[in-house]
């Protein structure tokens, strides 16, 4: 059942009216279907800690859960009245370790919390790793939003300043008005070879270009998470994500894969010059990692350990 709620200016609260109504609603369909709930989750803050708060008053031998998908001012749309409800919140869950760290810091230490991964397919996961890194790092793959914030157009800077003879290749998967920063770059370093602009592609199809790719680069600020990072990881790419965003914490820097600061080049330069010099097997052994943490993070396990964090708490 959905409920549309009214909020007056962007980004604000919700009235007071319109929460209540949609409280009755919510108590009245329960109601008629003889329903009691045993768990009670809201996955944006913003009104779910204050609904979920006061079915928590209706419902009190409920578990109530909230789940937090990035950071949030709560102090800003809740004020005082936010203490109110967070004692009502039963259980917390975060979309990453980054997102849990940064509201521990300014609410206090939790009593009860997991993080919240999505998975992949099983069938993403490769039987089979076609890499074996024999030869230092040459194909790369970008997939995501050509968008500022995740700074596409900053990997063919590190990429130049690593291969002075040009000796690279990267697939840029993905629409955005970054795209012309990107063929900017291109005709500025003369990279009209090295560069692929693919466009949006299937997500099946992506699998093919994880393949034939060495490493998948994503380096974004303000990353929720980033499941193309698991897919990457799930075909055998040494892949590089950004340090204490959304993946960080999913990726072990240098064991399953690397962590970049955000849109720092010259930082990610030196992580691919540092892979290079890693030997073969080395780079193998990553790949092999990152596979294997696809396969504990498949859609049905990370389902699995969402359900069972709600029901123990």
């Amino acid at each position: 059942m959905r409920i549309p709620l009214f909020k007056p200016i962007p980004h604000g609260r919700f009235l007071s009216i319109s929460i209540r109504k949609s409280i009755q609603q919510i108590v009245n369909s329960n109601a008629e279907a003889d329903f009691i709930p045993d768990i009670i989750v809201g996955h944006f803050p913003n009104p779910q800690i204050e609904v979920v708060a006061k079915l928590k008053s209706i419902y009190s031998s409920a578990t109530t859960a909230i789940i937090m998908h990035e950071n949030f001012d709560l102090d800003g749309v809740y004020g005082e009245r936010f203490k109110c409800f967070y004692n009502k919140i039963d259980l917390w869950g975060f979309r990453s370790k980054k997102y849990r760290e940064d509201f521990e810091e300014r609410y206090g230490k939790l009593k009860h919390s997991f993080i919240c991964y999505s998975g992949v397919p099983a069938s993403y996961i490769t039987e089979s790793n076609t890499h074996s890194f024999e030869k230092p790092l040459s194909k790369f793959i970008y997939v995501g939003e050509m968008i500022q914030r995740k700074y596409p157009a900053e990997i063919i800077e590190a990429l130049v300043n690593v291969y002075e003879d040009k000796n690279f290749h990267i697939d840029y998967v993905g629409n955005g008005h970054e795209l012309d920063t990107i063929k900017l770059k291109m005709k500025k370093f003369h990279l009209e070879s090295q560069v692929t602009i693919c466009g949006r592609i299937p997500r099946d199809e992506i699998k093919a270009k994880y393949d034939n790719a060495d490493c998948m680069i994503m380096i974004s600020r303000r990353e929720v998470y980033g499941l193309v990072y698991l897919e990457a990881m799930a075909r055998g790419c040494i892949t590089i994500a950004s340090k204490k965003e959304g993946f960080d914490g999913v990726i072990e820097d240098g064991v399953n894969g690397f962590l970049c600061e955000a849109g720092n080049i010259q930082e990610l330069a030196n992580i691919i010059r540092k892979i290079n010099k890693l030997t073969p097997d080395e780079r193998l052994a990553v790949s092999e990692r990152a596979i294997e943490t696809a396969r504990r993070l498949t859609d049905k396990n990370a389902a699995d350990l969402y359900l069972n964090n709600l029901i123990v708490k």
